[in-house]
């Protein structure tokens, strides 16, 4: 693995775990196996990498939406939406998989931003978020097409769905893997009860 490689796995793994505050570059340095000063021949500053990986982070999971859908492009609204959801949860209980310990970085992040960066995470979250409110208002429109889901107000929507996907990724620190289980064919049986067309 190449040292550039290797100084952004191990930041992005401390970062996730500790956030900004409690990592250092010593830190950095040290789990990549090298020396403090190799890090700054790679990166300006911790601040920088935390915010290049930050950024990564989120064009990884866009990305990945975006294939997702592509690849099931034929599927019917309430497909898409399963499979939107089941990404979620399988992400959260991948332990150390890269997608999992990317995700819970962004979250960590959020909560506890580097010093004075609060309205600049806010504004890379809000670009992001745009993104994928786009992804999710196609599914939703398709499904109103279909005839298989209520024409319901946009933002309603979207703030039903984060809502519940924020829940599911607090679970994942809450619950072994079976109540997980559990929980999740609940709350997607409930979530989409909420959204399809009534019959009637």
């Amino acid at each position: 693995m190449k040292t550039a490689d290797k100084i952004r796995e191990r930041a992005l793994a401390l970062f996730a775990a500790n956030g900004y505050a409690g990592t250092s570059v010593d830190t950095i340095a040290k789990e990549a196996g090298i020396r403090k000063s190799t890090i700054y021949s790679h990166v300006e500053s911790k601040e920088a990498l935390f915010f290049s990986l930050f950024e990564e982070a989120l064009a990884w999971d866009l990305a990945y939406f975006r294939d997702l859908l592509a690849e099931h492009a034929a599927d019917s609204a309430e497909q898409k939406l399963y499979r939107m959801f089941r990404h979620d949860y399988d992400i959260y209980r991948a332990e150390n998989d890269r997608a999992n310990i990317s995700m819970k970085f962004v979250h960590t992040a959020m909560l506890f931003p580097p010093p004075g960066a609060r309205v600049r995470m806010e504004d890379l979250f809000a670009a992001y978020e745009a993104q994928f409110s786009a992804m999710m208002l196609e599914v939703a429109a398709q499904g109103v097409a279909e005839g298989t889901m209520e024409d319901q107000d946009r933002e309603t929507l979207l703030a039903w769905y984060y809502c519940v996907v924020d829940g599911l990724f607090l679970g994942s620190f809450y619950y072994g893997r079976g109540e997980y289980q559990k929980r999740f064919d609940h709350i997607w049986s409930m979530f989409w009860d909420s959204i399809k067309r009534k019959q009637g």
